[in-house]
């Protein structure tokens, strides 16, 4: 048992641990003999309750956590039950999931900022490009206020020529 890499521990009816393996002593940073005696609760909480296979939440000897999975089975041994865990640390694997969910979680953040920008952005440039194109289109229509009404076009065709292609450029990009 000293040489399989999850924990094994054995309890008896009230949930004292009876026996456990090297791997329980790494997993709980706890000697052996200091593991014997304890009631389970002491060392694990439960976490997802699924029939025959639970996640646990470990505590190690120095305080820290440590994610389980646990798979556990009834003996009968010399007309007694005994429980046998078996115990496998998957805090790499939970920390893994958490990260994951948190890197989620600032993606869409970050996507909720982008599409506040845009549309703050699209307000403050088409306004004021929408403001250029109507007073252009006003002044190329009052044409008895012109003093030089060739020029007048020409300056009002540019300005409306090119609101309009930023206008259309912003369109694209947003």
């Amino acid at each position: 048992m000293d040489n399989v890499t999850d924990a094994v521990i054995t309890l008896n009816d009230r949930g004292i641990i009876e026996t456990s393996n090297r791997a329980a002593e790494r997993i709980f940073g706890l000697p052996t003999d200091a593991i014997i005696g304890l009631p389970l609760t002491s060392l694990i909480s439960e976490a997802d309750d699924r029939p025959r296979k639970r996640k646990l939440m470990g505590r190690r000897g120095d305080g820290s956590v440590v994610f389980l999975e646990a798979a556990l089975s009834e003996v009968t041994e010399n007309s007694r039950t005994v429980i046998v865990a078996a115990l496998r640390d998957i805090t790499e694997r939970m920390v893994a999931a958490l990260a994951l969910a948190q890197a989620k979680e600032d993606a869409e953040n970050a996507n909720q900022a982008k599409s506040e920008f845009i549309s703050h952005m699209s307000h403050e440039l088409r306004t004021p490009l929408n403001a250029v194109i109507g007073m252009a289109d006003v002044l190329l229509q009052l044409k008895d206020m012109r003093d030089d009404p060739e020029r007048l076009t020409e300056y009002l065709n540019d300005i409306r020529t090119s609101g309009a292609h930023l206008l259309s450029l912003v369109n694209e990009i947003l």
